[in-house]
């Protein structure tokens, strides 16, 4: 177990912490102290763990109103020694003395020391980190199959869980989760000798330094849209969060590739930032399909529910012909990302095409269920303006009949999407049906309010609201007839529904099925709900 005054030297001599040390004790005797873990919770805490006094952070729901640094008292009461904070403890000690480093930047501190801690598991694992608004756990799902077929030990770290390869867990709350907690799951993926790692990392991952003691091999941005307005504000902040993981790439020790979409409008300001930072021996490609000066290229040849036929250029050379099994276009920019990454990782062909042209499964993300009655339900997690009308658009290219939207929108997030959000439903849905996705905090039909001051009076016809999300989609399944396309939008893989600070149990999947049953139209799921990697 590594000794609190040498986790202390190594960090004084690390110029890529960047955050100070003061140190404050009352008995010298504390720098001696074997150090098991460090940790933000005071549940996983012992006498010989560091805790981590995090302020700015976002906490789980069992902190109540709390965050770390005001529930430290309750670690010291367990036998922590250790702390690492912002400001002096502000507690009285009753039992013994107390070692604390204050730092000014206690965040981006604790993610080294977890990596000192913890003898840094990354350092013999290739770590793929992708990030932007949309499409990160579908390009994530289909590098890891791909990887996986190629006979490779992988791990992801997203969304919809934490996948090793001989099991998987929740990632709780966060898609990207705390840099003490990643180093954690580091240990876990090293003893399951895990070789390449794809993880998601987002804007908030970035403010609140969750993966700065982390160097990736390979940077993957999807695209840049409008999310996260409720934290960042505004797009230029949101965006100069995302383009803080391609200024850090300068201060790498080894060369990071860094993969881009060509057609979204930002690509070339983070690429500029990529040139700007004169990173070590960086190297930076892109994909698209509009675009045909990107390194990778799709023509896109027929789109139906079954996926999309594409050919693909790699440089202005045909390659080859790819039957992509995921509808969507979509999900032809995430076949792309996917394609880029695994050859640019040495991946031959075969396995890359083998994988694509089979089912990927990727949970909550245009997951089809077949009916007896001769409609299909899609369960997704679009929940953003711009997703929820690339679904939509998609749907309309393969469906004969009508296309229905059951959705809702998140409370205590970003409330300028909403009325956004119902403005696009009805203007393309042939039915909408909305409701609520996990209000949180928030009255579900202030939600929908907000929601329906986006639809045009012209399309007032065809919307209806029903605030029980339950009941909503049971009468979507009633109104739906042969030919048509049922989505059910906004919480995907999710399997609760926030309300109060209380996590109810609710899978759209599962009531979907089971309506369908009491409907004697038993539905045949095409994408396996159960997922693992």
């Amino acid at each position: 177990m590594p000794i609190l005054k040498d986790i202390i030297k190594s960090l004084e001599d690390n110029n890529k912490v960047g955050a100070s040390l003061d140190l404050e004790y009352t008995e010298k005797s504390l720098l001696n102290l074997e150090i098991t873990n460090i940790t933000y919770d005071p549940d996983k805490v012992n006498s010989h763990s560091a805790y981590l006094c995090l302020e700015n952070e976002e906490f789980p729901t069992n902190f109540g109103k709390y965050n770390s640094y005001q529930l430290a008292k309750k670690a010291y009461q367990k036998g922590v020694r250790c702390f690492i904070s912002r400001n002096a403890l502000s507690f009285s000690l009753d039992c013994g003395g107390v070692f604390t480093i204050i730092s000014d930047n206690i965040n981006r501190l604790g993610g080294f020391f977890a990596s000192i801690v913890y003898h840094n598991p990354f350092k013999d694992i290739q770590v793929i980190g992708v990030t932007g608004t949309k499409g990160k756990t579908t390009t994530s799902f289909f590098i890891n199959s791909i990887l996986s077929q190629a006979k490779k030990r992988t791990g992801i770290i997203g969304t919809v869980g934490i996948f090793y390869p001989s099991t998987h867990e929740s990632t709780g709350f966060l898609s990207n989760p705390p840099a003490t907690d990643i180093f954690e799951i580091g240990v876990k993926m090293r003893k399951e000798q895990v070789e390449v790692l794809i993880m998601e990392i987002t804007s908030h991952g970035a403010i609140f330094e969750r993966n700065s003691a982390l160097e990736f091999d390979m940077i993957l941005m999807t695209n840049m849209k409008s999310d996260h307005l409720d934290f960042h504000r505004t797009l230029l902040e949101y965006r100069n969060a995302k383009m803080l993981y391609f200024e850090r790439l300068s201060s790498y020790d080894n060369p990071c590739i860094a993969i881009f979409n060509k057609d979204d409008i930002h690509t070339k300001e983070f690429i500029q930032t990529c040139h700007k930072g004169k990173a070590n021996g960086y190297e930076v490609l892109t994909y698209g399909i509009t675009d045909k000066q990107a390194d990778l290229n799709a023509q896109v040849i027929k789109e139906s529910d079954q996926g999309s036929l594409f050919e693909l250029y790699f440089k202005g050379k045909h390659i080859d012909q790819i039957n992509l099994r995921l509808p969507g276009l979509f999900n032809v920019y995430n076949g792309l990302a996917a394609i880029l990454a695994c050859q640019l990782l040495g991946i031959k062909h075969k396995h890359i095409k083998h994988v694509l042209e089979n089912s990927v499964n990727v949970p909550g993300r245009f997951e089809i269920i077949e009916t007896k009655l001769g409609f299909k339900v899609v369960i997704d997690y679009a929940h953003t303006y711009d997703s929820l009308r690339n679904i939509i658009e998609s749907l309309k290219k393969i469906t004969p009949k009508k296309v229905i939207v059951v959705f809702g929108c998140g409370g205590d997030r970003d409330k300028t999407k909403r009325p956004m959000m119902g403005e696009v439903a009805s203007n393309l849905a042939d039915i909408v049906i909305i409701t609520s996705d996990n209000p949180r905090d928030e009255n579900p039909l202030s939600i929908i309010k907000d929601i329906n001051a986006g639809i045009d009076d012209n399309h007032l016809a065809k919307v209806l609201v029903i605030a029980d999300r339950k009941e909503a989609i049971l009468k979507a399944l009633k109104m739906a007839s042969k030919g048509d396309m049922l989505l059910v939008a906004g919480k995907g893989h999710e399997r609760y529904q926030l309300i109060k600070g209380k996590f109810n149990d609710f899978d759209d999947t599962k009531i979907v099925n089971e309506f369908l049953v009491d409907l004697s139209c038993e539905g045949d799921t095409i994408y396996d709900h159960e997922t693992t990697s």
